[in-house]
């Protein structure tokens, strides 16, 4: 809209100052009509002008070398940097399909030697479907004949002196081979001439400790023992001993000390030489006796006997012959090209006698072990005990805008674990399984294998580029642009650090001070009232900020 400006006159006028309207006096406090109707057209048609016209910067013409030189040199690296790494390397003026689909298929050949017996692919790889995630087992230990039932512990956090130690345990039964029951199952005979028996059926124990007698009825059956001539079942040369692990009350006398636990009950108390007190001061006042050094082992419910991790599996023989062969299939949906990791002109008897080298042979698909271990470095020797994971990385990266036969795959080889080897805990790879069999009487019994494994993961990466127009344009504009980075530089240079800052400041910027405007428009708005037209004029000596062409300045003045 237009500004309308009151007249300093008796009377009301109304003029554009920036359309130059006349400036038209009425005897009324408002314009007439017409006058309205005359200011609104000369708005419209102002507005239409402005609308339609062109400016462009203001150019300020530098001669300097050092400043030249500087300019160039900015704009050189700039344009090397788009041309060499973001057109060529980069390849920014392709669209680029990074959503690969895959599919891969395994198949290992060879055989080897353990424990006396000839190993193929059937007993030594697991899965045995050919997945991409594979393991080649090298050493087992097996524990055979494991039947359900009651048994000793063989991890040495379940070592135990008596039941005390089991039942601080029977939380922790995950860390063994079964549920802790709470009993600790003393050896047979100690360093002391400790003597201990038990009916493996569960329906009898005793031990004499130091010439003491100790019996248990593990069913509630029971239970006696003659010593010195003396027949009792409850009384030995006058010492009263019994217990009933499914009753309520177990105690015993060792040297005038009496014991008493309620284990499925809530009873427990002891006293040691004549005085009564509760049970968590008997265990704090028992004799600590060092874990590797207790003889007793806590009794577990599982798989029995239970696996002995002390036990070193026995290697298998001839694992670096083994051969795996790898049959990938890769499609870029957005591009629908489908490639595969070897040629199609290869015969079967081709691929029977290849194998993958890098430099000779790199699109044969058949890779020999020992081979893979060498380029990550290892051998079956130090992998063989602990096992180990390898990565097999498949990588297509493909230029569509070539023939569709160079997309051809690299493959990479590294050791998954390789962090690691230096644990003191969590060495390697390895799991279990199970082979299970039934007796005549049809009780079912197992063969528990825990397998050393080489572990392979197979994985497939890559991506296809083909040129497309939007990506090339969008690029383009982002080069050009940045070429302006050079003149900015230069002109931090020249307006902060240059001699002549002060003079090309002069030139490039104009300054309009506001009481140059304000006299301008003062008078304008004197002139007499007839006048049609209110001329502004820029105060002399000024520049106009419509002046064409561009200033210069020489080298002298610049730097």
């Amino acid at each position: 809209m237009s500004e309308l400006m009151p007249a300093p006159a008796s009377g009301v006028v109304w003029c554009s100052i920036k359309h130059n309207w006349p400036c038209l006096r009425g005897e009324e406090d408002s314009p007439s009509y017409v006058h309205i109707a005359m200011g609104l057209g000369s708005a419209i048609s102002g507005f239409v002008t402005d609308f339609f016209t062109y400016e462009t910067t203001k150019s300020v013409v530098v001669k300097s070398w050092s400043v030249g030189i500087i300019n160039r040199v900015v704009q050189l690296l700039i344009i090397t940097y788009f041309v060499c790494y973001v057109f060529i390397y980069e390849k920014a003026y392709q669209v680029t399909d990074t959503g690969i689909e895959s599919s891969v298929m395994t198949k290992v050949k060879g055989f080897g030697y353990h424990n006396g017996q000839v190993m193929d692919v059937a007993d030594y790889v697991f899965p045995s479907q050919g997945s991409s995630v594979f393991s080649i087992m090298t050493s087992w230990v097996i524990t055979e004949n494991q039947f359900q039932g009651k048994c000793k512990e063989t991890v040495s956090l379940f070592y135990c002196t008596d039941d005390i130690d089991c039942e601080e345990h029977m939380d922790e039964s995950y860390l063994g081979n079964g549920f802790v029951t709470g009993r600790c199952l003393l050896p047979p005979s100690d360093q002391n001439g400790t003597q201990s028996s038990s009916d493996k059926n569960g329906t009898q124990s005793s031990s004499v400790i130091n010439g003491t007698q100790y019996l248990s009825d593990i069913n509630g059956t029971q239970s006696s023992s003659d010593i010195n001539g003396t027949q009792s079942s409850s009384v030995i040369n006058g010492t009263q001993y019994s217990s009933d692990i499914n009753a309520t009350q177990y105690s015993s006398d060792i040297n005038v000390t009496q014991y008493s636990s309620e284990k499925n009950g809530t009873q427990s108390s002891s006293k040691i030489n004549g005085t009564q007190s509760p049970k968590n001061e008997t265990r704090s006042s028992r004799k600590y006796v060092p874990r590797m050094k207790r003889k007793g082992r806590c009794e577990v419910q599982g798989w029995c006997p239970v696996e002995n991790e002390r036990v070193k599996g026995e290697r298998m023989l001839y694992v670096e012959n083994f051969t795996i062969f790898i049959k990938n299939s890769v499609r870029f949906p957005l591009f629908n090209v489908t490639r595969g990791n070897f040629p199609h002109t290869l015969t079967a008897s081709q691929i029977k006698r290849c194998k993958y080298d890098p430099v000779t042979n790199p699109l044969c698909p058949i890779f020999q072990v020992k081979d893979i271990l060498k380029y990550i470095g290892s051998d079956v020797a130090s992998l063989s005990d602990k096992g180990g994971e390898i990565g097999i990385n498949i990588e297509w990266k493909c230029n569509l805008d070539l023939d569709v036969e160079k997309c051809l795959p690299r493959y990479a080889f590294t050791q998954l674990d390789l962090p690691f080897r230096r644990n003191r805990v969590s060495k390697g790879y390895n799991f279990r399984f199970a082979k299970y069999f039934k007796t005549e009487n049809g009780t079912e019994f197992r063969t528990l294998h825990k397998a050393f494994a080489l572990r392979f993961d197979i994985m497939v990466t890559g991506n296809a580029g083909k040129f497309s127009t939007i990506p090339t344009v969008i690029n383009l504009v982002a080069a050009f642009t940045s070429i302006g980075l050079g003149t900015v530089l230069c002109d931090l240079i020249l307006l902060n650090f240059s001699k002549g800052a002060d003079q090309y400041k002069a030139k490039k910027f104009e300054e309009v001070s506001g009481e140059s405007i304000d006299t301008q428009l003062d008078a304008t708005l004197s002139q007499s009232p007839g006048s049609e037209l209110a001329e502004l004029s820029i105060k002399q000596g000024m520049k106009s900020s419509y002046d064409s062409g561009a200033g210069s300045l020489s080298a002298d003045q610049a730097v």
